[in-house]
Formats: structure tokens, C-alpha cells, sequence
């Protein structure tokens, strides 16, 4: 029922969510009592006790540079703060651990990023970013990267999201891929990945290594061949491919042996092939 929950957060709102246990950055990041602060001159002002800062609304566009004042930062939220950058200054921050941009269209991430060493979560909303910078695989400690609707006419990853060996969930929603992001088998801990409308056609040949994704979710996509890779998931128990280009399922999908929900909705595969498909995996719930 979980992916059905899922389905229902497509509908009901613009943005995504991975679910309903999302932490709350201010509640347990920063010293115990902190202020949040919400004006950024209030901020500034306060530059020696500003661990938490969440502005909304603010033109930041002339002053956002005078962010590096606030290296004591562990929390970063900004929206709609008519910015297209961040500073490079964002480095110095060795407390930083959860990044959020949301309306700002920003054009690149700084490529010190890389060197931000506590960093867990970033999240972005309503970029326009071509790529990711080189030093992104350096972020040792980030456990969740969200990019939702990003209108730069192509996304690159590379292999920026290599390595990352704390990485625990990817989510990227209206993103054009240039292609299926390379190397993410590397990321041992990484257990859900959603690509939603991505544009996506097939997945990376090494991609089946992967040790330990349990979610994988592809809806909105353009796949016309199920990607045999997932066969080769041992740990997979949830994959939804809702709305895409599917017209036929290969034998091996029954050996999947662990999956426990399959959601193929709206795709043209004959229901004969689906019916047997569900004598095949009688453990499976199949949703069509």
C-alpha cells in the first residue's frame, strides 16, 4: 500500500515528499535552544549565536554574498529569495548540515560544495541547473539529495553522484536527464531512488551491482523495454514504473523473488502476461 500512498502525493500536490517521517532540520540540528532566525539582517547581526537560519521572501539578490558571515550555520532554508547562486563561501561552514533551496532559480551550486564536510541533506526546488559540480562525490556525509523540477533544458550528473558512501535516498522529480545517473552501484547504503518524469529511456549497465536498494521508483519515464538490470537487485521490494511506454515482461522478471509491491499502472501490457506474472509471484502485490 505504500506505493499507493505515493501515487496519491502525485496527484495531491506539486512537490514530492520521500514520506511522512521527515525530520525536522530545526528541531534537531544546531545547539539545543538555538534560535531560529528568519530575518537575514537579524542574522547578520547575530552572526556569533546564528545557527539556524530560514528566510522566505527576502530579496537576497545584492546581499546574499554576506552569507559567509554566518559560518556558524547548521541549518540553511531559503525561498523565494530571488537568488540564482549560492557563494562559494559555503565551504568555510564546518557545521552545515542540511541545505535547502526552494524558488530560487539557481544556475550552479558552488564548486566548494565538495568541501562542506558535515552536510546531510540538500534539497533543492525550481533550479535551473545544467549539472553538478566535480566535487559533489567528495560529500562524505550526505545521507539525502531531493531535485524537483529543475527547467534547464538538460541535467548532467556524470559521475558526480559517485562514491557517496553515506547516500541513503535520491530523489529527482521533473528533471531532464541527459541519462540515468553513473555509478550509484558504488553507494552501499543507498535504499530508495525515485526518478519521477526524467525522461528517461533506460538505466546504467552497472546499475544491477547495487547492494542495497529496497525502493526504486520510475514513474513518468519513457522506458518501452523493462530494464533488465533490476533483476540483478537481490534486496529490491518495491518498484513502481507507473505510466511509461511498456507493452510486454520478460520471463526473468518473476525472479525477483523479494519484491513485494510491483505498480505497472498505466503502461500497455497485456493483462494475460499480468495474470501470470501474479501466479509467478504469489507473494508479490501486483498493480496494474
Amino acid at each position: 500500500m505504500k506505493i499507493l500512498k505515493i501515487v496519491f502525493l502525485f496527484i495531491a500536490i506539486p512537490l514530492l515528499s520521500f514520506g511522512q517521517n521527515k525530520i525536522n532540520p530545526f528541531q534537531i540540528y544546531g545547539p539545543y535552544g538555538s534560535e531560529t532566525f528568519s530575518n537575514f539582517n537579524q542574522a547578520l547581526l547575530n552572526a556569533q549565536n546564528c545557527y539556524k537560519l530560514k528566510s522566505e521572501g527576502e530579496d537576497l539578490s545584492k546581499s546574499a554574498k554576506r552569507i559567509k558571515k554566518l559560518n556558524k550555520l547548521y541549518v540553511i532554508d531559503l525561498k523565494e529569495n530571488n537568488i540564482d547562486s549560492l557563494p562559494e563561501s559555503i565551504s568555510n561552514f564546518r557545521n552545515l548540515m542540511y541545505l535547502k533551496s526552494s524558488g530560487n532559480p539557481l544556475r550552479k551550486l558552488p564548486e566548494s560544495i565538495g568541501s562542506t564536510p558535515t552536510i546531510k541533506t540538500i534539497i533543492l526546488h525550481h533550479t535551473v541547473l545544467d549539472s553538478l559540480p566535480y566535487s559533489f562525490n567528495d560529500l562524505g556525509s550526505l545521507a539525502e539529495l531531493e531535485i524537483q523540477v529543475n527547467n534547464s533544458d538538460t541535467f548532467f550528473t556524470k559521475e558526480a553522484l559517485k562514491g557517496l558512501y553515506n547516500l541513503k535516498s535520491i530523489m529527482l522529480y521533473k528533471i531532464n536527464l541527459k541519462e540515468f545517473p553513473k555509478g550509484l552501484q558504488t553507494n552501499r547504503k543507498l535504499k530508495k531512488i525515485m526518478m519521477i518524469d526524467c525522461h528517461l529511456t533506460k538505466l546504467d549497465s552497472l546499475f544491477g551491482q547495487s547492494k542495497s536498494v529496497q525502493t526504486l521508483i520510475l514513474d513518468k519515464n519513457q522506458f518501452t523495454v523493462f530494464p533488465r538490470e533490476v533483476f540483478q537487485l537481490a534486496t529490491l521490494k518495491e518498484l513502481s514504473l507507473r505510466d511509461n511506454k511498456l507493452t510486454s515482461l520478460p520471463e526473468k522478471v518473476s525472479k525477483i523473488r523479494g519484491l513485494e509491491i510491483l505498480d505497472l499502472t498505466g503502461n500497455k501490457i497485456p493483462l494475460v502476461e499480468i495474470d501470470v506474472l501474479r501466479s509467478l509471484l504469489p507473494g508479490c502485490k501486483i498493480i496494474y
